[in-house]
Order: structure tokens, then sequence, then C-alpha cells
């Protein structure tokens, strides 16, 4: 009889631990959230994402929630509300299916200086595509649609504008690449300029690979890498950065001249990563010739002779008048005009001393007419 109490005493007990475990469980899975609101860190250069929980349920109302907590941030020590003082959200609007959202800000937004504008936009997107039913979002200025820096429309911004390594990153930053591809024969060099947003613990050279095999976005520039091709990894020492491929960087080169794809990877680093040059690797190994001549066991430096000079003009222009547009957003100093100091007009003599000096100057005409009138008496005697 004993022993049949213990048993069931001892299988209450077990069942007590496992529903605390069961219950701890759930309220673990539940702390856990689908939704991150983005912010500024203090200095202004870095995305920052904590998760949040929505109260709404449905699309519209959640989408509301979330905008209501970005324009409600507050400034700390540690973090940067997205939207500065003065930007204002006009209206936003889910079309029909749920799924492009456009969000209306007042003419302040386009006062914002292009770093900070970039990570706003990126910030707010990122938010609101954490909503499972919205796939796309767009930025109009009083309802004109946001355009860059270069006057070009951003556009229908979505999951792929962003450049990410894994789901549990969620520092993001902006950066501004010259990227260098190719025209239709083959055999000249095409910067083109692109603006991106990726995740900081992504290393900026790989970055950049990722985007030249991306290809092109401008019209009338063409791929130098092929878009299959296999990136090993990237690693930059000793202001060398080391490019690994696999095989398929030799077999399955594109019908352009053989200089065109490793100076295509190398003048992209070099402008856009503090490297001076780039050592071609293929499965870790450096003796191997690309295409007929191009021997990859010495490191290249950055070409100019093969880049398009109309083009490269072209692109320092639209930066030089971007730094210039940058500038006149920036709030002018007003230097004090400094006081003109007067020295002091020499004091007026006293009343006394002009007395005196008039005085003095009448006895003295007195006894010249005298003295006058003596001389002349005495000529007349």
């Amino acid at each position: 009889m004993r022993r049949i109490m213990y048993s069931i005493l001892l299988l209450a007990l077990i069942t007590c631990v496992m529903a605390g475990c069961s219950v701890k469980v759930k309220e673990e899975e539940q702390e856990v959230s689908d939704y991150q609101i983005y912010y500024l860190n203090s200095s202004q250069d870095l995305l920052k994402g904590e998760y949040y929980t929505p109260k709404e349920t449905s699309t519209e109302g959640i989408v509301t929630e979330l905008m209501q907590q970005i324009t409600n941030q507050e400034n700390s020590e540690e973090r940067v509300r997205l939207l500065p003082e003065g930007v204002k959200m006009n209206s936003q609007t889910l079309s029909k299916d749920m799924t492009i959202l456009t969000i209306d800000f007042n003419k302040a937004y386009s006062q914002m200086e292009t770093q900070r504008e970039v990570l706003v936009r990126a910030g707010i997107v990122k938010t609101l595509l954490s909503v499972s039913q919205v796939t796309g979002i767009q930025f109009t200025i009083e309802g004109t649609p946001l355009k860059n820096s270069r006057g070009e429309d951003v556009g229908l911004m979505d999951g792929d504008t962003f450049v990410e390594q894994g789901q549990d990153l969620n520092s993001y930053q902006y950066v501004s690449l010259t990227l260098y591809f190719t025209n239709r024969e083959g055999d000249t060099l095409i910067p083109e300029k692109r603006n991106v947003y990726y995740n900081s613990y992504l290393p900026l050279e790989k970055v950049v690979m990722e985007q030249l095999l991306e290809g092109p976005r401008e019209e009338g520039n063409y791929e130098t890498l092929p878009e299959d091709l296999n990136l090993l990894n990237v690693v930059t020492s000793n202001d060398t950065c080391y490019v690994n491929f696999d095989q398929s960087f030799v077999e399955e080169a594109l019908a352009v001249q053989e200089q065109i794809p490793v100076y295509s990877i190398v003048n992209s680093l070099v402008d856009v990563c503090q490297v001076k040059q780039v050592q071609f690797l293929v499965n870790g190994e450096k003796d191997v010739v690309f295409r007929e001549s191009m021997d990859l066991k010495q490191p290249y430096e950055k070409n100019t002779e093969l880049v398009d000079q109309v083009k490269m003009e072209e692109i320092q222009e639209e930066e030089e008048e971007s730094v210039q547009m940058e500038q006149e957003k920036k709030p002018q100093k007003v230097e004090a005009t400094p006081a003109v100091t007067q020295k002091p007009s020499a004091a007026p003599q006293s009343g006394k001393k002009e007395n005196e000096s008039s005085a003095g100057t009448a006895e003295a005409e007195k006894k010249a007419a005298e003295a006058a009138e003596e001389a002349a008496e005495k000529k007349n005697r």
C-alpha cells in the first residue's frame, strides 16, 4: 500500500514538473517576435533593430502600429530615432491585395543628408517588410515619387534591396559603390554607381563581389562574370584582397576580352575597399592561368587604361554635385561680425580754459592797438 502511495505521489510530481516545463517553453516561444523596429546608433551610421510584438492582428492594423512606433521613437545616449525632427508621415496606403505599401512624407524628408536618408529608408522598409503580407514598399514626397541623389525614381523596395547574411544579424549600413562592367563589344570597362544597404557583419569585399555577380542595372552595360560563378570566399590582409573561386572561374568565362573579368573585379574592389591589389585563387591555388595568357600567380593592381573615361568623368561630376547638395542641406554657421572699436575723440576743453584763452586773446589785441596809437602820435610830433 505504501509503495502504491509513493508511486502515485511520484507520478503527480513528474506531471507537475513536465507541465511547468511546458508552460515555460511556451512562454519563451511567445517572447520571440517576427517583428523588429529599427533605429539608428548614437553615431547615426548604423541601423539597429529590436524585437516588438504588435497588439493588432490585421495587416493594416499591424502596419499602422509599426509606423506609430517609428514615429514615436525617442532619442537616448545609445540610440537615435529614425525620423529626425520635422519629418512627418502624411499618409500610408495599402494596395487592394495588401501587398504594396505607399508611404507619403512631407517636404522635410527631402532635406535629410543622403546617408541619414538612406538609413531611414532602410529602417522603415526593413520594419514594415516583416509584415508577412507586405512584399513591396514605395515612398513619395507630397505625392511625388522619391528620387535618389541622381534624380532617378527610387521605385519599389523589397527584400532584395538589402544585402543580408543570416536572419539574426540586424545591423545595417549604407555604402556607395563604383562597380565596373563592360560594353557590348566586351573590350572596355564601364563604371556604374550603385547605392547599397548591407548587413554590417558582412565584409564589404563580399558585398562588392555579390553586386558584380548580380550584373549591371544601367542600360548599355553588360556583365563581366557568369551569374552562376561560385565564389568560395574573399579575405583581405595587408592591403591585398584574396578572391577565391572554384574551377568555374577559368572554365566558364564570358565572351569578353580576357582582361575584362579580371580588372572588373580588381577595379571594383580597389575603388570601394581599402585595398591596393587583388590576388586571385582557384580552389585555393594561385598557380593558375586565366584564359590563355593571364597568369594569376601575382596580384593585380587597378587598371585605368581599360576604363571608359567619358563615363568616369560623368560619375565624378555627379559625385561633386551630390557633395555640393549635401553642403547646401547642412545649416550654415553665421559668423558674428566683430565689433569695430573706435578710438575715443579728444575730450573737449573745459569752459574755464576756453574763457581764459578768449580773455587772453582780447587783452593782447588791446595792447597791440594801444601800442599802434602811441607809435602814430610819436610820428605826428
